[in-house]
């Protein structure tokens, strides 16, 4: 695999790996001449809502953020890393 070289500070580094995407997808879309449906609420909804009802009058969820945690303790050590200073319960 070649990778693209630049120069830092005077030193030769050579880049691997592959560009993110540039263009995103298209997001979806739903007609924007709706208004939230609960009885008496006139809200008008976003394009980008695909529900039938405001935010005000949805059920309540649970959101749940799905991301990996980029620590020492989700390594499994308790260890800071090298070089770095360890704050509060031995996480860095």
């Amino acid at each position: 695999m070649q990778g693209a070289t630049i120069v830092l500070n005077d030193e030769r580094l050579i880049l691997r790996g592959r560009l993110a995407p540039m263009k995103r997808p298209p997001r979806r879309t739903h007609p924007g001449d709706r208004t939230c449906e609960w009885e008496g609420c006139g809200t008008r909804l976003s394009i980008y809502n695909p529900l039938a009802l405001c935010w005000q009058l949805q059920r309540p969820a649970r959101f749940i953020q799905r991301a990996e945690r980029r620590t020492a303790w989700s390594r499994g050590t308790t260890e800071p890393t090298e070089g770095r200073v360890a704050f509060g319960l031995g996480r860095s």
